[in-house]
């Protein structure tokens, strides 16, 4: 939940290439996207680390994999 955006909802999606992220962030009017290439981290592993998120608070962006900085909380 984020006070100014409302009831956020994550979605991870597999073998995206970087101008997919990008594109569809853009297109579908999402609050914050983030795209991890395979080279850096398996999806298995990015799924895992982002069920874990807890709401700590960031700046700019979270230290674990699938999490992302809204609001000023990972989320």
């Amino acid at each position: 939940m984020s006070a100014v955006c409302g009831k956020l909802k994550k979605a991870l999606l597999p073998d995206l290439t970087y101008v997919e992220c990008v594109t569809r962030g853009a297109k579908d009017w999402m609050t914050a996207f983030k795209w991890i290439p395979e080279s850096l981290a398996r999806f298995d592993d990015v799924k895992n680390s982002a069920s874990s998120c807890s709401s700590v608070f960031c700046v700019k962006r979270c230290a674990r994999y699938g999490c992302v900085c809204v609001g000023g909380e990972c989320k």
